[in-house]
């Protein structure tokens, strides 16, 4: 039964077979939909309490959507996609997105939620109704730079941070759920403020997720919405939400991070330094359990003895208020 009575369905799985086929006697999208299911049940009260649509009987045909998939697009409170490059080369998946856009009027009125499996290749985009959906980034580049899927066979942090993304994206979408089941419903509160969050390197994302969620839980926004961008992409991005913001605060490590030929500062330094062009309040933080004098990095370990960087145990008491 929908929890959305006036809809068939309330959330509508759209993916590509490829993503799910067993790897290690494992099926990531399958296995990612029974621990979403299991935490929107709790969420949302009981088991029977919503009702998701995925294709697990293979209704898929060669080229077009099927009527019964097609009724049950049109019948659905909201589209979770996972997107990947199989996601991207499958026709089927594709006219799934379109459809549902096409009932939204070509906005996802934040009825669409996007779990980024993997890295795209470097001729693939996102398509343009995606471009500026908040992603649910499941994958992170180990010490060797090598792209990796979270999941729980992960070593720590990241079996912890799948966890906590799987808990993000339950509580996002049985809000919007219990919102749309809601006529009255109030609109969402205006933010309080708006916090720029660093880029970090992958050792510090899961403090950086963290930390996010403490500020949204504020209710104040965080920017940037887009992650992972590179070159000019990413330089464009940093002005606009640097521009909107009123603090800045970056989460500071051992290593350095990527200095990329056209960022020869590398992505930490061009940060703080267009940060502090536009004169915002900076805080930075690293572990007090890091031994300074053991980074390698001279440039490194100048940024971390800088009076602006907190070293203490990671308590948000110094975001109390933006001004």
């Amino acid at each position: 039964m929908a929890f959305n009575p006036n809809l068939g369905r309330d959330l509508f799985i759209s993916y590509a077979r490829v993503d799910d086929a067993p790897v290690f006697g494992v099926k990531w999208v399958s296995t990612l939909l029974q621990d979403l299911r299991n935490l929107l049940a709790q969420k949302m009260g009981r088991n029977e309490a919503y009702s998701i649509w995925w294709d697990e009987i293979n209704l898929r045909g060669n080229h077009a959507v099927t009527p019964e998939i097609r009724a049950a697009l049109q019948q659905s409170a909201t589209l979770l996609l996972v997107l990947s490059s199989g996601y991207l080369a499958s026709q089927w998946c594709r006219q799934e997105k379109d459809l549902f856009f096409e009932v939204l009027g070509g906005k996802p009125q934040g009825r669409v939620f996007m779990v980024e499996k993997q890295v795209l290749d470097e001729d693939q985009s996102r398509p343009t109704e995606l471009a500026d959906l908040k992603g649910y980034c499941f994958w992170y580049r180990d010490e060797r730079n090598q792209v990796r899927t979270l999941s729980l066979r992960e070593p720590e942090p990241h079996a912890t941070a799948y966890i906590r993304l799987v808990e993000d994206l339950a509580t996002d979408i049985s809000r919007q759920l219990k919102a749309r089941a809601t006529a009255a419903a109030p609109p969402p509160a205006e933010p309080k403020g708006t916090v720029f969050l660093a880029e970090v390197t992958d050792d510090l994302d899961p403090r950086r997720e963290q930390v996010r969620r403490y500020l949204e839980q504020a209710q104040l926004q965080v920017l940037p919405a887009r992650r992972h961008l590179e070159g000019q992409a990413f330089r464009d991005a940093l002005e606009q939400a640097l521009g909107q913001s009123t603090l800045f605060i970056q989460l500071l490590g051992e290593y350095p991070g990527r200095r990329p030929p056209d960022i020869p500062q590398g992505y930490t330094h061009l940060q703080l330094e267009r940060a502090q062009a536009r004169k915002l309040p900076i805080v930075q933080w690293h572990d007090p359990t890091l031994k300074l004098d053991q980074v390698e990095s001279q440039e490194q370990r100048e940024l971390l003895e800088a009076v602006s960087v907190y070293a203490e145990p990671l308590v948000l008491c110094h975001v109390k208020t933006i001004g």
